[in-house]
């Protein structure tokens, strides 16, 4: 049995690079996409994906709110990874993608 993976981000480009980044791994299959806080929460409850790699500075629901709810559900997700991402030329100079991993 393979390892089922909820993306929870908000920019539908970031989302798509890593679901073909994630898939690439013998055994990982994405099986929901969300395209924000609320709606990753109701996925992770529908879907009860083993790992969520949830987008950080989400608009609707943030993904440090997203993730303390999807691990505080009736069924929760155990595995959590948190992504953040900077726009190169906009408000900061760092550039490029930061992908944390916390275990809860």
């Amino acid at each position: 049995m393979g390892i089922r993976l909820l993306l929870a981000e908000d920019h539908q480009i970031v989302r798509r690079n890593l679901r073909t980044l994630l898939q690439d791994h013998e055994g990982w299959q994405v099986v929901a996409e969300a395209g924000d806080g609320c709606e990753a929460v109701r996925l992770a409850e529908a879907h009860r994906p083993d790992v969520a790699v949830i987008g950080l500075a989400m608009l609707v629901l943030n993904g440090i709110e997203t993730t303390r709810r999807t691990v505080e559900g009736s069924d929760p997700v155990t595995e959590s990874g948190l992504v953040t991402h900077k726009i190169p030329g906009i408000g900061d100079t760092r550039r490029g993608i930061l992908i944390e991993y916390c275990s809860l």
